[in-house]
């Protein structure tokens, strides 16, 4: 049975190996396995990959992330989801994402994005 605490730490191991893709196979299993897994990782765990998607350019990844942050009570969720939209410049479907994710009112792009 996998946790979602050692998860975590092989994320950051990964992370900083500088292998973003086995980075995203881990963040992919949390966010597909969360029925068979145990706990989640700690925040700052999450945090980095955040971080390194915006290194490498890879919005939908952290959305991805941010929304599994969102919904596992991360209260922190939307800082990263500000971060994200201030360090890159996203797509009207990224925002829309977000905003669905956050709320608009997080966000600083000053898209007019409507969510339904």
């Amino acid at each position: 049975t996998w946790t979602g605490e050692l998860l975590g730490k092989i994320m950051t191991l990964v992370l900083q190996n500088n292998e973003f893709s086995k980075a995203c196979q881990v963040m992919e299993k949390l966010d597909k396995g969360h029925g068979s897994i145990v706990g989640v990782p700690k925040f700052e765990d999450l945090s980095l990959f955040v971080d390194k998607c915006i290194e490498d350019k890879a919005p939908s990844r952290a959305i991805t992330c941010i929304q599994y942050c969102a919904d596992n009570g991360f209260p922190d969720a939307k800082a990263l989801a500000a971060k994200l939209d201030e360090k890159l410049t996203l797509t009207e479907e990224h925002l829309k994402d977000l905003s669905k994710i956050v709320g608009n009112s997080e966000l600083a792009s000053k898209s007019s994005v409507a969510v339904d």
